[in-house]
């Protein structure tokens, strides 16, 4: 055998060798030995844990992170993102952010709270007290599974419900605004501080008229009590009870 023939050969084990004891060391020694969860509030760790189906003494390094986040995404309505990271020698770490409740849709007397994006969080008997966000009555929920977007009777009404979460959730008022009545969707209508009762019409330009609701019960006297109605756009009128 010549020297450079020699060499190569040489070269070849030490690099099986090598791969040879790394791949026994990942396998063998870079095993889950620890879970961290970050960034949980609603969902706990446990659950977030479980959910991931990863075992403790799973070979680290070959965790699917995909699989991870799907089996999250599939069993907890709250995780909103996943990310896997890992550390070695043996900790795997779950951080996830949350969906924020925005909405309580009322149908009979259940209560659907959503996100933004009218995905289902949770549902269940109607109290004020697990209220969350605006609370939207008078729309029927046809279908709900926890984790998925809520239907309801039909394209128009869910674009409404959306409109409404996104715009009342950024007003100043939203503390003092009562159940929105939307089984009219050109007539939606809310109790404001139990005093006032807001006329919108639609929720055509609902932006702008919440805006002017704003500056009219900042004009308005505070013992005053009526229908504000603010169904044409750019107009407000107020009706005084009696």
């Amino acid at each position: 055998m010549s020297p450079d023939s020699f060499e190569f050969v040489y070269k070849l084990l030490l690099a099986v060798a090598f791969f040879g004891i790394l791949a026994f060391v990942s396998t063998q020694y870079f095993r889950v030995r620890t879970i961290e969860v970050r960034g949980n509030e609603v969902c706990h760790a446990m659950q977030v844990a479980d959910a991931s189906g990863v075992k403790y003494g799973d070979k680290l390094l070959f965790v699917n992170r995909a699989d991870i986040a799907r089996g999250i995404f599939d069993k907890l309505p709250y995780a909103d993102t996943v990310r896997i990271h890992r550390k070695l020698p043996g900790t795997l770490i779950i951080e996830l952010t949350e969906c924020v409740p925005a909405a309580t849709v009322v149908t009979g007397n259940v209560a659907y709270i959503v996100d933004k994006d009218c995905k289902l969080l949770e549902y269940g008997p109607y109290s004020p007290a697990i209220a969350r966000g605006v609370v939207v009555t008078g729309m029927k929920v046809l279908e709900y599974t926890p984790g998925k977007p809520i239907v309801l009777e039909d394209d128009l009404r869910l674009s409404t419900l959306r409109t409404l979460i996104a715009t009342f959730s950024q007003s100043p008022l939203l503390e003092g605004i009562g159940e929105i009545d939307a089984v009219r969707l050109y007539d939606i209508r809310f109790p404001y501080k139990d005093r006032l009762t807001i006329s919108l019409g639609s929720a055509e330009s609902l932006e702008r008229k919440l805006e002017m609701l704003e500056e009219v019960v900042k004009r308005l006297d505070s013992t005053k009590k009526g229908l504000i109605d603010l169904s044409d756009v750019g107009k407000a009128r107020f009706i005084q009870d009696g």
